[in-house]
């Protein structure tokens, strides 16, 4: 082999080789370019997006001065019960307690609140504001084992007396007691005669009388339905009728063919408690509102037709939903709207317009009967 042929085989392996390098350095190059870009448009797009929630949030007024409603909704933050009138003025606080308010219910004629907070059972004057404490779980301060709680709370037709069940347990026994307060003598009396497992006591029309039910299998799928009546002068359970039904609450039962003239409370007393796993709400009209899986605030009519009227501004990156509670002001086109980082805002949807009610993050809502 001459000096010639020598040279050329060894020559085609190296430009064999600059070849595969110049391809790797074109596709590096390639690369970085399309993770620049990749970056780039992801560094514009949360821009975008942090520019766009600002404008959202630009979009909420900061008061709601506005509305022409001046009606009081009361707002549980954790240890305080506030009150503040829907066109943001008149804020006040009610009360503050020690432990964690659990349960607000108002009376029938809207001039007291009873609140459940901790070991406390605490009525509120609505007028004056003054409260005070009408019974007590009195569990001891180092026993960290027995527990009660203050439970099926409900008030007589006039507002003048109070049922309730108290419930103490531990690992090893739990106790049950239902107890009546009355407000004009300032009265606390138990009742001690009744058996345990009874879930629900309703009043009488007059506030005479408290009636529950005893449920006895008999044969063949057959419910025999026992009627207690609790006169009050006596506070003695006696049997005052027997039928059969399949009903499984005293509420279900039909009590009509046997006279018996029973209270049923009106909607709305109790305090509600946020929940954002169930964002609905229905209006008194029967039209609902609720939050979509990509925070906009739908209206629905009776009809079924749906549309989006309001975008929100979402919490944060990383949390999905941007409400905790949301539900309709009585008696109005008004939407109370409880948001995890804007507030309390109202929302009318006949003006569209939204505006914050007050800076405060809440575990409950409550409205005086007497708007409803």
């Amino acid at each position: 082999m001459t000096i010639a042929e020598k040279i050329r085989v060894v020559k085609i392996p190296e430009a064999r080789f600059r070849s595969r390098v110049n391809r790797i350095l074109e596709a590096l190059v390639v690369a970085g370019l399309a993770i620049s870009l990749s970056l780039a448009s992801y560094l514009i797009w949360e821009n975008y997006k942090e520019w766009y929630q600002r404008r959202l949030v630009a979009r909420i007024l900061p008061t709601t001065h506005w509305v022409q409603k001046s009606i009081p909704v009361y707002l549980v933050n954790y240890r305080e019960l506030i009150r503040i009138n829907l066109n943001g003025l008149g804020t006040q606080k009610v009360l503050s307690t020690s432990e964690p308010i659990r349960d607000g219910i108002f009376s029938p004629d809207g001039k007291n609140l009873l609140v459940a907070a901790g070991q406390e059972l605490i009525l509120v004057d609505l007028k004056s504001l003054k409260s005070s404490v009408i019974d007590s779980l009195e569990l001891p301060k180092d026993s960290q084992d027995l527990k009660g709680a203050f439970a099926t709370i409900s008030w007589d037709r006039e507002g003048k007396k109070i049922l309730y069940k108290i419930t103490r347990w531990s690992k090893v026994a739990s106790m049950e007691q239902w107890a009546i307060y009355d407000l004009q003598k300032k009265e606390k009396k138990s009742l001690e005669a009744l058996q345990s497992g009874i879930y629900e006591i309703l009043w009488d029309w007059e506030g005479k009388n408290l009636y529950y039910v005893r449920f006895q299998k008999r044969k063949e799928g057959q419910r025999i339905v026992k009627i207690y009546r609790i006169a009050l002068s006596d506070l003695k359970p006696q049997l005052a009728a027997t039928l059969k039904d399949e009903a499984l609450s005293l509420s279900a039962v039909d009590l009509k063919k046997e006279a018996f003239q029973l209270y049923k409370p009106v909607q709305g007393l109790s305090f509600k408690k946020k929940n954002s796993l169930s964002l609905s709400a229905l209006s008194e009209k029967g039209n609902r509102a609720g939050l979509d899986t990509s925070n906009y605030l739908y209206y629905q009519d009776k009809k079924g037709k749906r549309k989006r009227v309001l975008e929100l501004p979402r919490a944060s990156k990383w949390e999905f939903m941007a409400l905790d509670y949301l539900d309709w002001v009585p008696a109005s086109d008004l939407l109370l709207l409880a948001h995890r980082t804007q507030g309390i805002l109202l929302y009318d949807l006949s003006s569209r317009k939204v505006g914050r009610l007050i800076d405060m993050h809440v575990d409950a809502v409550g409205w005086p009967p007497f708007h409803h």
